[in-house]
């Protein structure tokens, strides 16, 4: 997820892995997004992540504060 991140965002953000998932258990406490656990060996399990109608609805509201704040620093600017 990071190395995702990373690449497309031209390398503008680069996240530690060790920094990313505090974040996503926060997330998954807030009910934005939740988890699933499969064992994949006997020693590995992967974590997918499914975003939630609550998780859609603050990333709208965070998409839309972003464009008013674009839109007003181009009439600022």
């Amino acid at each position: 997820m990071t190395q995702l991140l990373a690449k497309l965002s031209n390398d503008k953000i680069q996240i530690k892995e060790g920094t990313l998932y505090p974040i996503l258990d926060r997330l998954v406490d807030e009910g934005y997004i939740s988890d699933q656990k499969v064992l994949v060996d006997k020693r590995l399990t992967r974590v997918y992540y499914h975003i939630e109608s609550k998780g859609e609805e603050y990333l709208e509201t965070i998409y839309n504060i972003n464009n008013i704040m674009l839109w007003e620093g181009n009439l600022n600017g």
